[in-house]
């Protein structure tokens, strides 16, 4: 066959260049953009938005959120994006390795629905690869059933080596293991200013934020609402089921924690704690644990050797059955729990079989506690911590060697604040969080300088909470607070 050509005018083209040239047109992506950091591709609409889930050449660039997007009347049984493409192995598919900039804009009414077909990974994105970015991302109004399913989250079933920062997902989390309201398991991951409100329902591995948080970093992030174990047998946390070999820092829990019976590690803030560091960390709510249950913590269910936790407060109720190693700080102790204390009741604790203490239930020889306390309720107890009235729980002088703000003898982070004779102490980090959860920003310097001079704090919600040495008045002792915490948590 000879040399096919084309002739437009006075130009010649030959044939094959032609078909490339329509191939080229057919197959060139159709969002506004280039996929680079300066010029991302670019979601306008609905259209858009799908265009970009059903299209993997988007997924290892730059992406922008331009518009608030709808998925009301939607039902998924994937993930929207990089779904995992097979139920019968590991992850297969093409992860999300690119960067997703949320801009600020929300996901609305995210449905995932599968009941039958057993698809893990379920998410707005199955899987975030090494490298790859979600941030400035909300989700609002979500809704995701797995009932066989593993590795479920709002943002992320699975999050390897990846960042999600600067994200909300606010909605309901339903399935098997690996479960939490952000992602499913994060692993090597850094989650940075995140939270999550709903309820989250599953069986191991399961939290309010992450299922498991192995050799990752979150910090500054917070759970409020529910998560409960159906048929657990491990791993139940407000925060996290399991933290192996990672960092959780300025972080905290407001949620009910429940479990079924013959469970273990669960805690109101993680499950358990292995060669791993937390520090300025608290939780609040309720953990329930049925009968025959162990290692039950306030904050921590159990904390392992070559373990930390450090500047952290549980002011969590225990309800634990006849069951066994239960603590208000932790169930079970092998490392270091130093400056650290327990507000919580313990209740039913005459069915608890062996090993309980309202700070700790049990204390390896290994383990140490320094500079604990706990509120004392009157109920049997061990020796592990030190006893306090609460009337003493409300005085500096009882926490010794405690980092309180403007004191220097024991160090100048000004990590713990507390109003004399009112409160028990607080952590600084999240009270100077005025506006968003985006870290110590202008917007936060904004709102306290608008309180500058104010005074009468102590009958004004403590200058809405601008008086953060309790003095009845903003000044210069405050400003001097607030700006050791200046850029804390920001990108």
């Amino acid at each position: 066959m000879g040399n096919s050509s084309k002739t437009f005018g006075k130009l010649t083209i030959p044939l094959l260049v032609l078909l490339t040239i329509s191939f080229s047109v057919n197959t060139a992506l159709a969002l506004d953009g280039s996929g680079t950091e300066a010029d991302p591709w670019r979601i306008k609409s609905l259209v858009d938005f799908n265009e970009f889930a059903a299209d993997a050449n988007y997924w290892d660039d730059y992406t922008r959120l331009e518009t608030d997007v709808n998925l009301a009347g939607r039902t998924y049984s994937t993930a929207v994006i990089a779904p995992d493409t097979s139920s019968t192995s590991e992850f297969q598919g093409s992860p999300f390795t690119g960067v997703f900039d949320g801009n600020g804009h929300t996901i609305l009414e995210l449905t995932i629905i599968d009941t039958e077909t057993a698809n893990d990974y379920l998410a707005l994105f199955g899987k975030l690869g090494e490298g790859g970015t979600i941030k400035n991302l909300g989700i609002w109004d979500g809704y995701i059933v797995g009932f066989d399913s593993d590795y479920l989250g709002g943002i992320c079933g699975y999050n390897a080596a990846g960042t999600i920062r600067n994200c909300f997902y606010d909605g309901d989390v339903i399935g098997d293991d690996y479960l939490g309201g952000l992602c499913g398991s994060n692993y090597f991951g850094i989650i940075e200013n995140c939270f999550t409100t709903g309820a989250y329902n599953g069986d191991d591995w399961l939290g309010g934020l992450c299922g498991d948080n192995e050799s990752g970093t979150i910090t500054n992030c917070y759970v409020e609402g529910s998560v409960t174990g159906f048929f657990s047998l491990w791993y139940i946390g407000g925060l996290c089921g399991s933290n192996y070999r990672g960092t959780i820092t300025n972080c905290f829990v407001n949620a009910s924690v429940s479990a079924g019976p013959s469970s273990t590690s669960i805690g109101g803030f993680c499950g358990g704690n292995f060669e791993s560091n937390v520090s300025g960390c608290f939780a609040i709510g309720s953990v329930t644990a049925q009968n025959d249950s162990s290692h039950i913590g306030g904050l921590f269910a159990y904390n392992d050797e070559d373990s930390s936790i450090t500047n952290c407060f549980s002011n969590v109720d225990i309800t634990c059955g006849a069951s066994r190693y239960i603590g208000g700080i932790c169930g079970s102790n092998f490392k270091t729990i130093r400056n650290c204390y327990s507000a919580g009741y313990i209740i039913d604790y005459n069915q608890a079989l062996s090993y309980f203490g309202e700070l700790c239930g049990y204390n390896h020889t290994e383990g140490t506690f320094s500079n604990c306390y706990y509120l004392d309720t009157d109920v049997p107890n061990n020796s592990y911590g030190t006893p306090l009235t609460d009337t003493q729980m409300k005085q500096q002088t009882s926490f010794i060697n405690w980092d309180f703000v403007i004191e220097t003898a024991n160090g100048t982070d000004e990590i713990w604040t507390i109003k004399e004779g009112v409160k028990y102490p607080e952590l600084v980090w999240p009270l100077v969080q005025y506006h968003g959860w985006d870290g110590v920003d202008f917007a936060d310097y904004s709102f306290f300088a608008n309180h500058w001079q104010d005074s009468n704090c102590g009958g004004a919600n403590d200058c809405d909470g601008a008086d953060l040495d309790f003095s009845d008045k903003v000044g210069r002792a405050d400003l001097k607070i607030f700006c050791d915490h200046w850029l804390e948590g920001v990108e």
